[in-house]
């Protein structure tokens, strides 16, 4: 599951503390299987961190289940000491993005070996990075406890696609192992967004940020033309989304062909279904949908022809 949060502010840092998994275990009395997320006391910024057991308990196999279920955190608790002592005591990262005194969880990252932090991308140098070159005013954060990413947003940006529907454009930082970045916009009615393709960059240089704002008003302008650009048939459909897996998109053919045959689907409600699915995850998935706009655009700009009979498909030009 993905957590979003929407702050009117830019990041000022991300603060760091790391606590060794027995402490967190020491926490804990005799849980139910529901109640295995806990809280645990930051000293370093006083803060409460919340985190899920159960990330801990994965070596244990069925076994954590069994022993919960029996109210005998005891023993799950033994089995995971004797383990550790073996394979080593982990640590779990907790980090923190403080966005003028509001602090807002981003992840928790497990390691083993002390060595294994250097293996963490240093978020802060990400934020320096944005905050000397990029104008934002607004922030979005969607963290799913592992993979990360960040939309700097500007106002300046903002336009009215349709009414009561506003977009921001900025700046999307992915992180997953990796540092990608892209121009985006963000709706405030909910947390869909577009973005051009995730180009993978190397150290924390964000010059050019006025070249991806622009690109991201384009990215809005592009958007807003779809509010009143139809989707004529369902072959046009069938024809521009051919790369997109089938599973996807059978849960949308029925109401799709229903509005079409009504003469009420635009471009933008099948964009906005697309995102939608795309916000339930931060893995590649989520950015394949968030590109839409490059399928859609690449379409509606070029000469289609159907598969199946080789007949000029209708894109709207």
């Amino acid at each position: 599951m993905v957590n979003w949060s929407k702050v009117e502010n830019r990041i000022s840092g991300v603060k760091v503390e790391t606590v060794d998994a027995k402490s967190i275990l020491d926490i804990v009395g005799n849980p139910t299987e529901e109640e295995l997320a806990v809280t645990v006391p930051l000293k370093s910024f006083s803060a409460d961190a919340s985190f899920d057991l159960k990330r801990l308990m994965y070596p244990l196999g069925d076994y954590w289940r069994v022993m919960v279920k029996n109210e005998d955190f005891q023993s799950i608790r033994d089995a995971l000491l004797k383990y550790w002592a073996y394979k080593g005591m982990p640590r779990v990262r907790f980090e923190f993005a403080d966005m003028g005194g509001v602090l807002v969880q981003l992840r928790e990252k497990i390691t083993i070996r002390e060595d294994d932090g250097a293996k963490v991308i240093d978020l802060n140098k990400i934020i320096e990075g944005v905050n000397g070159s990029f104008d934002y005013d607004r922030t979005v954060i969607g963290s799913d406890g592992s993979k990360l990413e960040f939309q700097f947003l500007s106002k300046r940006t903002r336009k009215e696609v349709l009414p009561g529907d506003f977009v921001d454009g900025g700046l999307f930082v992915a992180i997953d192992g990796q540092v990608r970045i892209s121009a985006g916009l963000n709706r405030l009615v909910c947390t869909n967004g577009l973005t051009e393709r995730l180009n993978v960059m190397s150290g924390t240089d964000f010059s050019g940020s006025e070249e991806i704002l622009q690109r991201a008003v384009n990215l809005i302008n592009w958007l807003s033309n779809q509010t009143s650009h139809k989707v004529n048939n369902v072959r046009e459909l069938s024809v521009a989304l051919k790369d997109y897996p089938e599973f996807l998109l059978n849960r949308f053919w029925k109401n799709w062909s229903e509005k079409i045959a009504l003469g009420e689907l635009t471009w933008f409600g099948v964009i906005d279904d697309l995102t939608r699915e795309g916000n339930k995850t931060l893995s590649s998935f989520r950015y394949r949908m968030l590109g839409s706009y490059e399928t859609i655009n690449t379409y509606q700009t070029t000469e289609h022809r159907c598969p199946t009979c080789s007949a000029t498909v209708e894109n709207g030009k």
